[in-house]
């Protein structure tokens, strides 16, 4: 019920396809707003998941460089223990050497031994009469 006021508004009176077209233009900018929320929540998320694979990135980098900083100080641990086990093995080849002259050595003068016990008289011919010159 329009009042004598409300009849000599300034505005026409509002028809039915206005007011329908009022809605479906409601209607689209809610549509609009929904997708635009989605999106964003769709954008927030991509964000939130890109920020987290640059910081799982992140960290293995810093792994790999804590893993190649191990195995550069066990190579080199490796090579002064191989360095070692050469001197080692040096020395040992050395003393087997001697080792082995030694031995050589020692038969020589056992065959000397048994050699001087088989003929003992030319082990008195060869020293010098007592108490004058030969």
């Amino acid at each position: 019920m329009w009042s004598s006021r409300h009849a000599h508004a300034p505005w026409p009176r509002p028809s039915v396809g206005r007011f329908c077209y009022l809605v479906v233009a409601i209607a689209a900018a809610i549509v609009m707003l929904h997708h635009h929320n989605q999106m964003q929540q769709e954008i927030d998320i991509n964000r939130r998941s890109r920020d987290q694979m640059e910081r799982l990135y992140e960290a293995m980098r810093r792994q790999e460089g804590e893993w190649k900083a191990k195995a550069e100080d066990e190579r080199l641990r490796l090579a002064e223990v191989m360095d070692a086990c050469g001197k080692v093995r040096q020395q040992l080849a050395s003393e087997l050497t001697l080792s082995q002259q030694q031995e050589q050595q020692i038969r020589a003068l056992q065959e000397e031994l048994r050699a001087a016990r088989a003929n003992p008289k030319d082990d008195k011919a060869k020293k010098p009469p007592e108490g004058g010159n030969p």
